[in-house]
């Protein structure tokens, strides 16, 4: 069985990771969890048009959480139902199989499908579409071409790095780990946008005394 390090999924050599590392089997549905910092950094950050942000791969619900504290109505779907039907308009499907169009996307999907999720909704969104991704997508040769030739308007890199674990440490109730290894940024696009991307952070807040991010 692979192990598998802090920072949603990237592979540990033998005798290499960082002393004090997390690892855990990977999640055989790829779901990871993001801390509920970058969701909120993406919706402060960004103001999508209209009133309604979908989530194809919703997991837990977070995005979802977080798009409604920022006052969206919210859609969920998922291969699983993961405990958040009464707090969210859920379904279970598969996205491929329900493609829309919708008015606006956000999502952090599994790794092995995330250039097909990230295809399908930019072509579902009738608005904008925030997927969260591993940084590197925007140095890699070829994937940078890709992402060149879609609606690209924002990248918004996560700091400090996050931490995330597979959805069943989160679900066990285990204390969620700091101290990611991976790059990750949320990557918005943008229905019919034709200009450069804009680079900038989404932050997680300065914890204040007394307060609880």
């Amino acid at each position: 069985m692979s192990a598998w390090e802090t920072g949603g999924g990237c592979r540990s050599v033998p005798g290499k990771w960082r002393k004090n590392a997390h690892l855990w089997a990977r999640d055989p549905d790829d779901f990871y969890v993001e801390p509920c910092w970058a969701d909120d950094a993406l919706f402060a950050s960004v103001a999508f048009p209209g009133r309604v942000i979908v989530d194809p791969c919703c997991g837990t619900g977070r995005i979802l959480d977080a798009a409604a504290r920022h006052g969206y109505r919210t859609i969920g779907f998922d291969i699983k139902d993961r405990g958040l039907g009464q707090r969210h308009n859920f379904s279970i499907c598969s996205f491929f199989d329900n493609p829309g169009p919708w008015e606006n996307i956000a999502c952090n999907p599994p790794y092995k499908y995330d250039e097909r999720f990230v295809a399908a909704a930019v072509g579902a969104s009738m608005g904008m579409t925030a997927v969260l991704l591993r940084a590197q997508w925007a140095n890699a040769g070829a994937r940078s071409r890709w992402l060149e030739s879609l609606p690209l308007r924002h990248v918004l890199a996560l700091a400090p790095r996050p931490s995330m674990p597979p959805g069943a440490v989160v679900a066990a109730g285990e204390k969620e780990p700091s101290g990611g290894q991976q790059d990750y940024a949320w990557f918005v696009f943008e229905r019919d946008y034709k200009g450069r991307p804009e680079f900038g952070w989404a932050r997680r807040p300065v914890k204040q005394k007394g307060l609880a991010l």
